[in-house]
């Protein structure tokens, strides 16, 4: 089912923490695409030190700022801000990208066609022409050995709109009421990691499809808000939300009978009790009462199974065996 293309709305929201030097690299791709595409710009601003604020006020005062009065980490920071911009569409955009002209037209056009959509990616490019391309916006997951594996997979030679196991959190367009219906990014992966992997595949459990839109393209300067942080931390808080991840959104007895099973066979490998697989899971298990609250709610909103979505990408050539 199409949607009225003049009452349609958008915009792009962009999220700081003491990103002055990113800002001043980036915004002013930002800037240009925004007019190009004839919509606006707000950064929701994650209680930054540095002089963030005033940079905007001075150089960008057609840029709208949503201050947090603390650092909320990205899921809780944009969870304050969408409520608090006007848009029916919402491109999310890390301080650390870059943007092609025309990149926004091209996320924003499959809503204009389908209203079913939850969000539509871009697709990524490294700063760095001659670094290894980690990240392509061709997002992908399959469960193996009890494991949430997740990659971004090459893309074909056309420009194919495909869909995608998970939006890029800082590279793609949002529903708004969508994002709203879903409760916005879950808090337990607080700080950062996993919160975009979990929100698109609620958003698959309600029937709402994630797109990549290669044609959308982003030059992402790799972790450039994150790579200041220590990186065995960074490590140890994406171990424990894959975990998390399992716990809060997998209903298939089946599959939760696996992850237990090989779970119980890592952590016998390590009888010392010291090991980097046994920290996340002690942090992931401080979580479990609240992971077990809000298992009870989601399940009742579900319309496909685990097992449905999973087989849309976990048969993709691209996994090894």
């Amino acid at each position: 089912m199409g949607v009225d293309q003049e009452a349609l709305t958008a915009g792009i929201l962009i999220l700081n923490w003491n990103g002055l030097d990113l800002l001043s690299e980036h915004l002013p791709s930002v800037v240009a695409a925004a007019e190009h595409s004839r919509i606006s710009v707000a950064v929701a601003d994650n209680g930054s030190t540095d002089d963030s604020l005033g940079f905007l006020a001075r150089d960008y005062p057609q840029v709208s700022v949503i201050p947090l009065d603390e650092n909320r980490g990205f899921g809780g920071g944009y969870n304050f801000a969408m409520p608090r911009v006007p848009w029916d569409i919402v491109i999310l955009l890390n301080n650390d990208m870059a943007v092609h002209e025309d990149f926004a037209d091209h996320l924003l056009e499959p809503f204009r066609h389908d209203d079913s959509l939850f969000a539509v990616s871009a697709q990524i490019f490294f700063q760095d022409p001659h670094a290894r391309r980690e990240e392509t916006g061709r997002t992908s997951a399959r469960l193996h050995r009890g494991e949430l594996q997740c990659a971004h997979f090459p893309l074909g030679a056309d420009d194919a709109i495909v869909p995608v196991f998970w939006l890029g959190g800082g590279s793609s367009a949002v529903s708004r009421k969508k994002f709203a219906a879903l409760g916005g990014f879950e808090a337990l992966y607080s700080p950062f990691y996993m919160e975009d992997v979990d929100l698109s595949f609620r958003a698959w459990q309600r029937g709402w499809p994630t797109l990549l839109a290669p044609r959308g393209c982003v030059v992402h300067r790799h972790r450039g808000s994150t790579g200041r942080l220590d990186p065995h931390c960074l490590e140890g808080i994406i171990a424990r939300n894959r975990l998390l991840f399992v716990w809060l959104n997998i209903r298939d007895r089946r599959l939760l009978l696996q992850h237990l099973m090989w779970l119980l066979w890592r952590v016998a490998r390590r009888p010392g009790g010291d090991g980097p697989g046994l920290r996340p899971l002690a942090a992931a298990l401080k979580c479990l009462p609240a992971v077990v609250k809000k298992r009870g709610i989601t399940l009742q909103s579900a319309v496909f199974r685990d097992t449905e979505i999973l087989a849309l990408f976990s048969r993709d050539p691209e996994w090894a065996p």
